[in-house]
């Protein structure tokens, strides 16, 4: 019955093809924080009489259910996306590794011989390809449960630790650390029910954030990059 009633509300919302009402998008707490939340505000701008409504997780929404009507999705395996979504792929993200300006200062200094690892739980240790022979790291690592503590113990000084490059390369506290590279992360995509996608302005966002992280290329990519700061600022 559950089943029933959500696909009947969902063909009733692919009816709607009004430029007002409720529009619920997902996306990863990052994405919308540090780097999409200004184009939102631009179309909040362009279209005031839609109630956008924002959901930020890192975990899956289920657009079969309404717990969203758009999904912005950071995904890994593509054979992982679910057959029943129609998806568009938009941009690759890479990340690497950041250190604060501050930190990096002082272990140029020589009054700090290393620095220590800030990790997430659920990510485990540092990987291999995050190692350098330009900065030395050692002592146990920090462990935080998420970016946003993760971020702010980077920013304080506490170690140096690995983020996307979107997140990383706008802040101009930081730095990449010493001999980092790029690696590749995940795949960007906008997901949508076969139902929901019908709705005009489920269509009309489409359009819109594909636009806008189009434009966001190399940064997603981290091809962004300056790295003294002296030299400019980088800027959406």
């Amino acid at each position: 019955m559950d089943e029933d009633s959500s696909l009947l509300q969902t063909r009733v919302f692919a009816r709607d093809q009004n430029l007002t009402g409720p529009l619920r998008v997902a996306l990863p707490p990052s994405l919308a924080s540090e780097l999409l939340m200004p184009d939102f505000v631009a179309f909040t701008q362009l279209h005031p009489e839609i109630e956008l409504q924002i959901v930020t997780s890192y975990e899956a929404v289920n657009l079969t259910t309404r717990q969203a009507d758009l999904a912005i999705r950071l995904v890994y395996d593509q054979l992982t996306l679910p057959q029943h979504l129609f998806g568009t792929r938009l941009q690759n993200v890479h990340r690497s590794v950041y250190i604060s300006r501050e930190l990096q200062n002082r272990i140029l200094n020589n009054s700090q011989s290393s620095a220590r690892w800030i990790l997430k739980e659920e990510d485990g240790p540092a990987p291999s390809w995050a190692a350098n022979a330009e900065l030395e790291t050692g002592g146990p690592p920090i462990n935080v449960s998420d970016m946003a503590s993760q971020l702010s113990a980077v920013r304080a000084g506490m170690g140096v630790t690995i983020l996307p490059c979107f997140v990383g390369d706008l802040d101009r506290s930081l730095a990449r650390a010493p001999g980092s590279i790029n690696k590749y992360y995940g795949t960007l995509w906008v997901l949508t029910h076969g139902e929901t996608r019908k709705t005009k302005r489920v269509r009309l966002f489409s359009e819109f954030i594909k636009a806008r992280i189009a434009v966001y290329s190399a940064l997603l990519s981290g091809e962004a990059y300056i790295d003294d700061a002296s030299k400019g600022s980088l800027t959406k």
